[in-house]
């Protein structure tokens, strides 16, 4: 099945999280500890691509997350992605990492398609960034939470993120995308031919802070 064959590049969840999907089957692989992402993402790519016995030049697309989440994470991934794109010929397509989850959750059944649920990724210790989903579309408006305690006071519906529960927050579930999650995003993704490539880290820029 070369027409969907890919490679997934995901950088900005404090990971370095490869995909490749070739011939209906599906290989992955994650890295959390390392001193520099810049040094090490080449190599995973390549150690990946060997486990897969494949090359960039028989893989179809690369899909790249764009954020948000780290800003070097995801300014290191999609260099490389855009510098495979370019190099091996191959078209870039791009997704958001509240789209990862929502599609992680719907699958592991933790929320249903039609009701509303916000999306969170953690920007760092005490902040966030937020994203609502009502009947499995995304109102595409990105807010940026500081005041979490007061947000968490003011919250009526299920969360999901990329973090792990927070003994003060009631009907959250932690969905770290992984390779079934992404492998979904790939098909629903190339299906609308939708290929922007913005990074949030310049979306960021526009962000409003969610009103509590």
């Amino acid at each position: 099945m070369k027409n969907n064959s890919f490679l997934s590049i995901e950088t900005s969840l404090n990971r370095i999280f490869l995909v490749v999907g070739i011939s209906g089957r599906l290989l992955s692989s994650s890295t959390i500890k390392f001193d520099t992402m810049e040094t090490i993402i080449t190599f995973k790519i390549d150690e990946l691509l060997k486990r897969a016995r494949t090359e960039l030049r028989e893989l179809t697309f690369i899909f790249v997350s764009l954020g948000p989440g780290s800003f070097t994470g995801t300014r290191v991934g999609l260099s490389a992605a855009k510098a495979i794109s370019i190099a091996a010929k191959k078209k870039l397509i791009g997704y958001s990492n509240f789209e990862a989850i929502f599609t992680k959750a719907l699958m592991e059944k933790k929320i249903d398609k039609d009701e509303k649920v916000g999306v969170l990724v953690n920007a760092d210790k005490n902040n966030y960034y937020y994203q609502e989903f009502s009947k499995n579309i995304s109102n595409e408006k990105m807010f940026f939470i500081n005041d979490f305690e007061g947000f968490i006071k003011k919250n009526k519906h299920k969360l999901i993120g990329n973090f792990d529960k927070d003994n003060k927050l009631k009907n959250y579930f932690a969905c770290l995308p992984d390779k079934y999650s992404i492998a979904k995003m790939v098909y629903l993704r190339n299906k609308k031919q939708k290929t922007e490539i913005l990074p949030f880290y310049i979306k960021e820029h526009y962000a409003r802070k969610k009103r509590q």
